[in-house]
């Protein structure tokens, strides 16, 4: 995988892609994503044994937290049965809703995420929750996508005390998923 800053042309219809000021565009053969450039990017062979091999990478906030640092991942999942991007995440929210402890749904919303050459609807999910009862509650935005038999999941994950800017800029960074 390969981090590269500039524009871009992202497919066989001419389309130019060019990061906003303070932003890289992150590329790999099945997607691209715009993340901050002072954001640490980390891939697969630098996660640490907990981190679940499904995860592709994960952009880090330059800024740590003590309890929490903002980030935003990717995980990719084989699907079995073939589903388009919209019904995929209803399967991540109806799993995740029933999953995660505390789960409060913010607010979810229909969006486009470009496939190729084609928009494809899904959702934007935002909602807190927490992976086990003894930890903190985080706040999380989503979205997924589906590129053949591929489910992609982007996740946004920050403390609910972090300030409106990081909130933004991982909103940003998550909208901003194109496969």
């Amino acid at each position: 995988m390969l981090s590269l800053g500039g524009c871009f042309n992202f497919g066989d219809n001419g389309t130019t892609i060019a990061p906003d000021e303070g932003y890289t565009i992150y590329k790999t053969d099945d997607f691209n994503i715009s993340v901050p450039e002072k954001w640490e990017v980390i891939g697969q062979n630098e996660f640490t044994s907990d981190v679940p091999n499904v995860t592709v990478v994960v952009f880090r906030n330059n800024v740590k937290n003590e309890t929490f640092t903002a980030n935003v991942n990717i995980v990719s999942k084989k699907i079995q049965d073939p589903v388009n991007s919209l019904e995929y995440a209803k399967m991540v929210i109806n799993r995740e809703s029933s999953g995660l402890v505390g789960y409060n749904e913010l607010s979810k919303e229909s969006i486009t995420i470009t496939t190729g050459e084609t928009d494809t609807e899904t959702l934007l999910n935002r909602f807190e929750a927490k992976k086990t009862v003894n930890d903190n509650t985080v706040r999380y935005i989503q979205t997924y996508g589906v590129k053949g038999d591929t489910g992609f999941i982007v996740t946004g994950a920050v403390s609910p005390r972090e300030s409106e800017s990081v909130l933004q800029t991982v909103e940003k960074i998550v909208k901003s998923f194109r496969l």
